[in-house]
């Protein structure tokens, strides 16, 4: 029961949307946000006390990565947004897939699910060239 209402508490919305887009694009590369607010009290409904956040996320199925958010405050609730960049070509579709945590000086709470985001860049590819010509 205990563990059920950390998830409450942590209120996660899921990756943030800009505008039109959930993600801007180069070349070579994504990036996208994980958005959600920080607890405000801890399991027992007294103060949080929060030291941060954590990120848990995977990029296309890969090996899972970590980001560390400081907390901004130590009465937690606000609103995060961490910008995260990863490598993408165009011509593939990608996924981030991932979760989050809330700490404090006594441990960490359990992870919260964000909503997985697809970045599909399978229509980014150049044309084929013209049939062959020549001069004349």
């Amino acid at each position: 029961m205990k563990r059920a209402i950390v998830i409450a508490l942590i209120g996660l919305t899921s990756v943030g949307v800009y505008g039109a887009y959930a993600y801007t694009t180069t070349p070579t590369s994504c990036t996208f946000a994980a958005k959600y607010t920080e607890p405000t009290t801890n399991r027992l409904l007294g103060p949080v006390n929060l030291t941060g956040t954590t990120i848990y996320y995977t990029w296309n199925n890969g090996a899972e990565k970590i980001i560390q958010v400081p907390a901004s405050s130590v009465n937690g609730g606000g609103a995060i947004t961490q910008n995260i960049t990863e490598p993408c070509v165009p011509g593939q579709k990608y996924t981030a897939a991932g979760s989050v945590t809330a700490k404090n000086p006594n441990g960490e709470s359990i992870r919260a699910t964000l909503v997985p985001l697809t970045i599909d860049r399978t229509a980014e590819v150049a044309p084929n060239p013209p049939a062959a010509g020549n001069f004349e």
